[in-house]
């Protein structure tokens, strides 16, 4: 298992047709994403497993001191190589997901960030190889529309403007005004282009065919980042 193949199976679940259940909040994407990444690791990497909401901890092995400062606990879905005793024998890859509903776009694209954070904690601190947080939308006010100063920055880390003002994602980020949530900001050691990224969901079969519906992907890998 490597991280290109990985990368392929998930393009190719939001792109290749094929038939599934449509996709109606962020619970059915987790659940329907990991169960095609399980049955397509059963025939690349027999000894690698999927699992949902798996602790951080599980990752740790014996001994190691805890992380005291990780923004989450549970990791979306989790591929890890497992041993003859089903115990963690090397964890892989992270994944991070996010399917706004109803709408709460400053703070949502902040949990993203969140997500990013979380993913680079889990590399550093616990083992992983890589992470991947994957934002889904179909609400266009996500990857489009106004990015000029009087909008948060937020905005600009993932709004696609053709005036060149968007933003690199890195350093502190702080939530946006007036918005709740449970961290004020998130201190990123990477630097990621998300509003680079996004791309049509093309698998009709994820979504009502009379809506679009986007995706963004971005890669944290070992002690660098890219996207």
């Amino acid at each position: 298992m490597n991280r290109k193949l990985l990368e392929s199976q998930l393009n190719e679940f939001f792109d290749a047709p094929r038939k599934t259940h449509p996709v109606y909040n962020e619970f059915s994407l987790q659940h329907e994403m990991g169960t095609f990444l399980r049955r397509k690791l059963v025939k690349e990497a027999g000894d690698m497993r999927v699992d949902f909401e798996r602790p951080y901890g599980f990752f740790l092995k014996d001994g190691a001191r805890v992380p005291q400062s990780l923004v989450k606990k549970e990791i979306d879905l989790a591929i890890y190589e497992a041993g003859a005793d089903g115990r963690c024998k090397k964890p892989f890859a992270a994944i991070e997901l996010k399917y706004p509903r109803n709408k709460a776009v400053p703070r949502r694209l902040f949990q993203v960030c969140t997500d990013v954070k979380f993913l680079e904690q889990l590399i550093d601190d616990v083992g992983f190889k890589y992470g991947f947080a994957i934002l889904v939308a179909d609400d266009p006010t996500f990857w489009s529309g106004t990015t000029d100063s009087s909008f948060h920055n937020l905005y600009r880390h993932f709004r696609k403007a053709e005036d060149g003002s968007n933003l690199i994602l890195k350093g502190t980020v702080k939530r946006s005004p007036g918005t709740k949530d449970k961290h004020d900001q998130v201190s990123l050691r990477g630097s990621y282009a998300p509003f680079k990224s996004w791309c049509p969901v093309q698998n009709t079969r994820l979504h009502d065919d009379t809506s679009e519906m986007y995706r963004t992907m971005t890669s944290i890998i070992g002690n660098r980042s890219r996207k």
